[in-house]
């Protein structure tokens, strides 16, 4: 596995089934919708800027059948965001809806995590267990996801130098040991995320690391 190129395919983050777009604001909290509550942050790069939001609904209900953003389904929802700059407007590029999500939200970041300059936005999915999650997701200026991992009740840290480091239980992977979590290093070189090193390690070793489901110093949370 090490050498392997990694990229954003596997992640639940889909573009939209149709056009969205919303006069550009630099203030993203005027991306939530109504009769949801919501956090964001904005991350630029190189390839652009892009808004990320997390949003839920404040109510039980249907979405407006009118809404592009409609998941066509009732009950609370979370919807993971991302919009696009495009000159003066905010053009949806990739949604994700949880119909019946766990009552913890997503995590949401702004983060240099390769610390080459470009700063992406960060989703980490919950789980059933606060401060572990389900996938993390890359998402880079251009409103593409350029990385993925599952993460399995796991969780990924930013050492200080950059990269990031994902810990999945070993239990949630097929044939994975149920004693250890499996420890994967990657970082980014020659344009992509590739895996630098991978090991097994005892539940207390990666436990001790544990300090969320992602953790660096440096990003900047979604308010």
């Amino acid at each position: 596995m090490v050498g392997l190129v990694l990229t954003g395919a596997g992640a639940t983050l889909f573009p939209p089934t149709g056009p969205s777009s919303k006069v550009y604001s630099p203030d993203c909290h005027r991306l939530v919708d109504a009769g949801f509550t919501g956090k964001c942050v904005v991350a630029t790069s190189a390839l652009g800027t892009v808004a990320g939001i997390v949003e839920e609904e404040t109510a039980i209900g249907q979405s407006p059948s009118a809404n592009p953003l409609s998941a066509g389904t009732t009950g609370v929802q979370e919807r993971d965001l991302v919009w696009h700059r495009k000159g003066a407007r905010w053009v949806l590029a990739l949604r994700r809806v949880f119909t019946a999500n766990t009552g913890l939200p997503s995590l949401l970041s702004a983060d240099d995590v390769a610390r080459n300059g470009d700063v992406d936005l960060v989703f980490v999915t919950p789980t059933d267990r606060a401060g572990f999650g389900n996938e993390l997701d890359l998402v880079a200026g251009n409103g593409r996801a350029s990385l993925y991992r599952y993460l399995g009740q796991g969780f990924a840290e930013v050492p200080t130098a950059g990269s990031v480091v994902t810990y999945v239980p070993g239990w949630t992977e097929e044939n994975g040991p149920f004693s250890s979590y499996d420890q994967v290093l990657i970082g980014y070189s020659g344009g992509s995320w590739r895996v630098f090193s991978e090991q097994y390690v005892p539940i207390a070793a990666a436990l001790a690391q544990h300090k969320g489901a992602f953790w660096d110093s440096r990003a900047v949370p979604a308010s």
